[in-house]
């Protein structure tokens, strides 16, 4: 589809993997963040919730294709991957 920009950002992430564990303090976050969600009647799914929760406590980007991921832009900087306006 063109997108040689995103192709090549992922493939220098992919050559630096660091894994970042679900631990406490983004488990934490995690409630946070389904509290606000909630209140707000969004209610994502726990998955998503972790990825983003860690993410963000963590200080990383969430690189998404799933729409779902946009319920998270409030708390996490996410880039969508399927963004045909960031291509070359």
């Amino acid at each position: 589809m063109g997108a040689t920009v995103q192709l090549d950002a992922l493939d220098r992430l992919c050559r630096q993997p660091i894994v970042h564990p679900v631990d406490e303090k983004a488990a934490s976050r995690a409630a946070e963040m389904w509290a606000i969600l909630k209140k707000q009647g969004r209610v994502p799914s726990d998955v998503d919730l972790l990825i983003a929760a860690t993410a963000d406590v963590n200080g990383c980007i969430v690189a998404y294709a799933d729409r779902d991921f946009e319920n998270f832009r409030e708390f996490v900087e996410t880039e969508d991957w399927l963004d045909d306006s960031k291509s070359e």
